[in-house]
């Protein structure tokens, strides 16, 4: 093996996506569900002309080809990646730039007295953030590394998303000279330091390892679980509509989805008890009540201070109000919640939906969503109008002149 395949294996640098063999599912589809290949190509087409804007791919991946869960209705609701993108064309976002950075996000927040997490260093040419230690080249990452690092500690890209490319090491060997991961692998000190490199563009910073609710850890053990809270901007400010528990199993540094095995929870907005539970995607989609490693139930549960965490939410939401449309993640510490990064898009719409089992285009979500649409689509008319009175003026005026 080689030193860069050794390191893709311990550092994920990209998303492994959910992705079906369409021809295959449709003999699953016929066989299974004694659903015709022209049934299924006719409801992909008809879902991906409709608000929802579903691939086949997404299709597949909710499950949707399965009338036993969903009435035609229900489908029309779901919502697919290229919907989400088509509201943020239409929405004046700015908070969607903004919390592309983490630290820009951290810092603005962290100022305002809400809480987040603790930046003790920053590899970056020349960047810096506050009293963080300025790590400027290989050599002196490699010396704090080696010396000086607070171990543990939790490392990730500033500016990338889905846990690409993040660490969680438990302390450094001088032995070996790697770090030691929390699943135990390790990790070279040299190999590490080159994997950092390829974040100089907005920067690679080093945070305290956040130490999980012990209510939480019964349930999951000692893996850290985040939450992701969906928020629109109303006319009275935030509304929260949705909200997730994506709960790690295994042996996974992170809790996104796409890590295969971690589990996806609905969680009611309003109680914060545990609605749904699901595990796979697709024709692997399952429900189930309880964590796979601990044995603790899911389903039915009360999260711990959900009130606390909904409270943080919402005045995170207030501090953007800039941003119409906010996925929050948050992890439940010992001390309370703490506000781990934004998704100033909302975030990818599988992580609302699959959980619920019931599509975004409903409600008031609906409602937010052709308001946003309709708005927009004015705009972008009126620009178009003042543009081509413009250039009529200019037009005019250019004939004048050469009379």
């Amino acid at each position: 093996m080689t030193e860069t395949q050794e390191s893709e294996d311990l550092i994920d640098r990209q998303r492994q996506n959910y992705s079906f063999n369409f021809a295959n599912f449709l003999r699953t589809a016929k066989a299974d569900l004694n659903k015709g290949y022209f049934d299924v190509v006719k409801e992909v087409f008809h879902l991906s002309r409709g608000s929802g804007k579903l691939s086949a791919q997404e299709y597949v991946f909710f499950r949707l080809y399965d009338d036993r869960l969903y009435s035609p209705e229900q489908k029309d609701a779901f919502m697919g990646v290229n919907a989400m993108r088509y509201l943020n064309t239409n929405l004046s976002n700015i908070g969607k730039f903004i919390a592309i950075d983490k630290l820009i996000v951290n810092g603005f927040l962290g100022g305002l007295g809400l809480p987040t997490t603790k930046t003790f260093a920053l590899y970056h040419p020349f960047r810096a953030y506050g009293l963080a230690k300025q790590l400027r080249n290989p050599e002196e990452l490699a010396y704090f590394l080696r010396q000086e690092a607070p171990y543990p500690f939790f490392s990730k890209p500033v500016a990338k998303v889905n846990s690409i490319g993040v660490v969680s090491a438990e302390e450094y060997d001088a032995k070996s000279d790697s770090l030691i991961l929390k699943d135990g692998r390790s990790l070279p000190v040299e190999e590490f330091v080159r994997e950092v490199e390829s974040y100089t563009d907005h920067g690679y910073c080093f945070q305290e390892r956040l130490r999980q609710n012990p209510e939480i850890d019964e349930i999951c053990g000692d893996r850290l679980s985040g939450f992701r809270v969906l928020t629109i901007m109303g006319d009275k400010g935030p509304e929260i509509l949705r909200a997730s528990w994506k709960v790690v199993t295994g042996d996974h540094p992170a809790d996104n989805f796409w890590r295969r095995g971690n589990l996806l929870a609905a969680i009611d907005v309003e109680s914060g008890t545990i609605e749904r539970v699901v595990l796979g995607a697709g024709p692997h989609l399952e429900e189930v009540h309880e964590h796979p490693d601990t044995k603790a139930p899911l389903t039915g549960a009360t999260v711990p201070q959900w009130s606390s965490i909904y409270e943080t939410v919402y005045h995170a939401a207030c501090a953007m109000h800039h941003s119409q449309i906010q996925g929050w993640d948050i992890t439940l510490t010992d001390e309370g919640p703490v506000i781990i990064e934004l998704e100033g898009d909302g975030g990818h719409p599988q992580m609302t939906q699959l959980a619920q089992g019931r599509g975004l285009y409903e409600g008031r979500f609906k409602e937010f969503y052709d308001a946003a649409i309709e708005k927009g689509q004015k705009a972008k008319a009126e620009k178009k109008a003042k543009k081509r009175t413009l250039e009529a003026i200019q037009s005019t005026l250019g004939t004048a002149a050469q009379n």
